[in-house]
């Protein structure tokens, strides 16, 4: 039931006209992606939390890796990660920009814990792929 809305969000569309301005086929690419790695087994679920909540997978497509992060609901929601959690980078939306969605965010609630999660819009797929080395910019935004 998930994967149908994912699949529903990819093909209508998010309500944000920014996101009109994607590179065409973009959300046919990712929706593609997505069925392969579900439909043969290679998604490695990395959260599903209630039935109405939102739902993250991995997979990858040769070498590379991609983390799929699906908000179904009308409100934005957070997906918490745990274990070894990596840096991210937002490279897909289906609304909205793409560079308005953080990569992370940590929380130190503080008793010692820290949360870290993504926010995802609501009714959007967020794909992310792993931190690389030239994403990294040691003196800031201002280099």
């Amino acid at each position: 039931m998930r994967f149908i809305g994912l699949l529903l969000i990819l093909n209508i569309g998010g309500p944000c006209a920014l996101a009109q301005h994607r590179p065409p086929g973009a959300e046919v690419r990712w929706a593609n992606l997505a069925a392969h790695c579900v439909l043969s087994g290679e998604a490695r679920a990395i959260a599903m939390d209630a039935p109405e909540g939102p739902f993250a997978f991995a997979c990858t497509a040769g070498d590379e890796r991609f983390i799929f992060m699906v908000n179904l609901s009308n409100e934005e929601r957070r997906i918490e990660r745990s274990g070894k959690v990596e840096p991210l980078v937002p490279i897909f939306s289906s609304s909205g920009d793409v560079a308005a969605i953080p990569s992370i965010v940590i929380t130190l609630p503080g008793d010692g814990t820290v949360i870290h999660e993504n926010p995802i819009p609501p009714l959007t797929l967020v794909v992310f792929r792993p931190i690389r080395q030239h994403d990294i910019r040691p003196h800031g935004l201002d280099e």
